[in-house]
């Protein structure tokens, strides 16, 4: 309110909402504002005064009415606007008062179609009037217009010192909220969907990181598997080549005879190393853990066919070598496995008996170099078709 005293014009605060008691009786028969009720002008009113209970309010209230005043003075209107007043119901009023952070003077300048006219009755213009506001003064109001009362002025003194040192051209003690308060203030209002957030973001962290991993694994063991394949593929048709040459070299002249034979030898170490090679890459398919997951399963039965084809062309070979014919039974045996591995019973019980009767016939023709060997592959054929007492007459099983 505004009065004249001996000429002069003459600011004077006469109510911010209703004087209160708070604490011990003023006089005997002073009696407290009653407790639970809304009393005061809702534009000035605190947070803490727009609580049920009202309790503790002390004087930093009025350092918000001040700060309530002092945005009224700058913009026009109070924070809360009194059309929205009129609009919504008091609980919702209380809410806002107690929980809606309002804009900083400068944006309600900015954004009001009063502009002009608000520029106007303080005698600049509107352009230099949202200047003036910007910075010093908006952290001023803001301050005193803080939600949480332990932020704002402590006494009505210190918002005047402060809107001193303005007017005076020195530094003002306040300075905006820091990010990390913003911060702390938007994850204690939005709690619950912040934290639905951060949930949802670690699962699909988590869910593209196993992908990422599996993803990797199975392109590890793809690319073994090729490799592999590849290799035998390399061995099959060098042994091939080489099976060839020493087919033609059998056909040439006694005087190239030597060289035949020595092409011979070359091409039985290249077939031996290829079945080396096949050997090693069944045991890697049929023990694999991973092949034998639904998902590789053709994989694995056509890594597995494609061994079974390389022994099949084993027994194209002629001659009378007991080291060509030891391999012969060796795979006769391995073919019966990879049945057993593709579930075809009757074929591997075909096979296994196939390969008892080859190595029974070597038992008594070997040198003493290979019975060990001869005797070891017969006790796991015996193994494989449940014979194990012939396994122990043979004394093979170790």
């Amino acid at each position: 309110m505004v009065a004249e005293y001996d000429g002069q014009p003459v600011a004077k605060v006469i109510d911010f909402g209703v004087a209160k008691a708070v604490h011990q009786p003023l006089t005997e028969k002073t009696m407290f504002t009653g407790l639970g009720q809304i009393i005061g002008t809702l534009e000035y009113m605190s947070p803490e005064q727009a609580r049920v209970n009202q309790l503790d309010v002390d004087t930093r209230s009025d350092v918000y009415s001040l700060g309530v005043l002092l945005y009224e003075l700058l913009t026009g209107s109070t924070p809360l606007e009194r059309k929205r007043m009129r609009e919504a119901a008091l609980d919702e009023l209380l809410r806002i008062i107690r929980e809606e952070e309002p804009p900083r003077p400068s944006i309600r300048l900015s954004s009001s179609q009063m502009l002009p006219e608000i520029a106007a009755n303080r005698r600049t213009e509107p352009t230099r009037l949202s200047t003036l506001v910007r910075g010093e003064l908006d952290w001023i109001v803001m301050k005193a217009l803080e939600k949480d009362r332990n932020r704002r002025y402590e006494t009505a003194n210190g918002l005047a010192m402060d809107i001193e040192r303005y007017l005076t051209d020195a530094p003002v003690l306040v300075c905006p909220p820091s990010t990390a308060y913003r911060l702390r203030k938007f994850a204690r209002h939005y709690r619950g969907a912040l934290a639905v957030s951060v949930f949802a973001l670690l699962m699909l962290l988590a869910l593209a990181i196993s992908s990422t991993i599996a993803a990797s694994r199975f392109r590890q063991l793809a690319t073994r598997n090729a490799e592999l394949a590849k290799a035998m593929e390399q061995a099959l048709d060098q042994a091939k080549v080489a099976e060839e040459a020493a087919v033609a070299s059998r056909d040439q002249e006694k005087t190239l005879r030597k060289e035949a034979v020595a092409q011979r030898d070359r091409a039985n170490v290249n077939a031996r190393r290829a079945r080396l090679a096949v050997d090693e890459y069944l045991s890697k398919v049929t023990e694999a853990e991973l092949l034998s997951s639904p998902g590789l399963q053709p994989l694995r039965i056509q890594l597995l066919t494609a061994a079974l084809r390389f022994y099949g062309e084993l027994f194209k070979e002629q001659g009378d070598d007991l080291s060509l014919k030891i391999e012969l039974a060796s795979a006769q045996y391995r073919i019966g496995r990879i049945h057993k591995e593709l579930g075809q019973d009757e074929l591997a019980t075909n096979a296994y008996n196939d390969a008892v009767k080859r190595l029974v016939k070597l038992q008594d023709n070997v040198a003493d170099a290979d019975i060990d060997k001869v005797l070891s592959i017969l006790a796991e054929v015996y193994f494989r078709l449940g014979r194990y007492e012939d396994c122990i007459i043979n004394n093979s099983w170790g």
